[in-house]
């Protein structure tokens, strides 16, 4: 199962960031071929998976969920056209978003986020802006929350059931982190 686990989040990884690289970026199908192979072997997903860390498998759904975030939406003056259009992109990435919290990575959801936005900026500079981002991955987010809640609020009630004597401190003051 470890190594359907890899296999199969690898797979989806490599496809997701051919879709990304040839139809949101509109690159080449070489160009599109080499961003999935150089994404497949770069270590970060293959190392994780083989030292043990499974919940690190989320990561090769990223550039499936940047697809979904970076959808471009036509401009249309019927807002129930708009709406119609908006629901596949934001459900797609709202699945995803849940699945990292039911995979048991809630903890690298802001990482996984901030890798988005710098893929949007990416694609910012590359291509036009696409300003469905914010939209698209605010809905998400709020749905993916729905979603989840039904996995966080049990672990919530159950870690107040264990109270720290002192609150977590990283650092005393500002001053220490210079």
């Amino acid at each position: 199962s470890f190594l359907a686990t890899t296999v199969i989040s690898a797979w989806i990884g490599d496809g997701g960031t051919f879709l990304m690289w040839a139809r949101r970026f509109a690159t080449s199908s070489g160009a599109a071929a080499l961003s999935a192979v150089i994404f497949l072997f770069n270590g970060f997903l293959l190392h994780r998976m083989a030292i043990g860390h499974v919940t690190y498998h989320v990561v090769g759904l990223v550039p499936l969920l940047c697809y979904w975030l970076l959808a471009p939406l036509d401009r249309t003056e019927r807002p129930i056209e708009r709406l119609r259009q908006t629901i596949r992109p934001t459900a797609g990435a709202a699945v995803l978003i849940a699945y990292f919290v039911y995979a048991g990575a809630p903890n690298i959801v802001v990482p996984l986020a901030l890798t988005c936005i710098m893929v949007w900026l990416l694609h910012t500079l590359i291509r036009k802006p696409t300003h469905t981002f914010w939209p698209i991955g605010c809905g998400a987010a709020l749905i993916a929350g729905i979603l989840a809640a039904a996995k966080l609020a049990p672990a919530l009630i159950f870690i107040r059931q264990f109270p720290r004597p002192d609150p977590l401190r990283i650092f005393h003051s500002a001053t220490a982190l210079f």
